[in-house]
């Protein structure tokens, strides 16, 4: 749904599952197609291609009377010469602190609860740990190292490491299993095996 001719796939998946730690302007670009599609989607009861799911009625239109916002808006906002627009507080039954108090992540076990993921159904867990790390979106291998180690049980990750990993350890999980997981998901998981 992201859509950009100047941003190749594994950029515009670190947009999307916000892994992206250095933006461009093109950065703006995808964000301003996707501020329209879901403009559009909103507004015009527009479909698209790519979106099955109806992923974008989740989203609150980002524009103004005019329309969604393009790049060069989105850009100007970014540097501070556009005020940035107030979003409901309130977005399909949910309150942004109820969301945003949902997804902390910084004090969960995260290796024990990914072992509890991908353990449920019986395997070996050093194989487990392959497969799953097999869809982990970084190739980095002192990153997959310190997650096996994680995973296993022979390591923890510090707050901040915890809050670098778990989204990927989501989008891993999600290729893993073919459900759906968020951090959210994986917060609520481990807040109820914890003892």
């Amino acid at each position: 749904m992201l859509g950009s001719k100047r941003l190749h796939g594994q950029q515009l998946s670190g947009l999307r599952f916000g892994l992206c730690k250095q933006i461009s302007i093109y950065t703006f670009d995808a964000i301003g197609t996707l501020a329209t599609a879901v403009w559009e989607r909103h507004h015009k009861n527009q479909t698209f291609a790519g979106d099955d799911r109806n992923e974008l009625e989740l989203l609150p239109p980002f524009g103004d009377t005019h329309g969604a916002y393009a790049m060069a808006e989105i850009a100007e906002m970014f540097i501070g010469t556009r005020p940035c627009p107030e979003l409901p507080d309130v977005w399909l039954g949910v309150t942004w602190g109820e969301k945003e108090e949902a997804i902390s992540v910084g004090s969960l076990d995260l290796g024990r609860t990914v072992r509890g993921i991908i353990t449920k159904d019986g395997g070996d867990l050093i194989d487990r740990v392959d497969q799953l790390l097999s869809h982990y979106p970084t190739n980095d291998e002192k990153r997959q190292m310190l997650m096996r180690q994680v995973i296993c049980g022979m390591t923890t990750l510090s707050k901040e490491g915890i809050d670098n990993e778990a989204m990927a350890v989501c989008i891993a999980l999600q290729s893993f299993t073919g459900e759906n997981w968020d951090l959210a998901r994986l917060s609520r998981l481990a807040s109820s095996t914890q003892t």
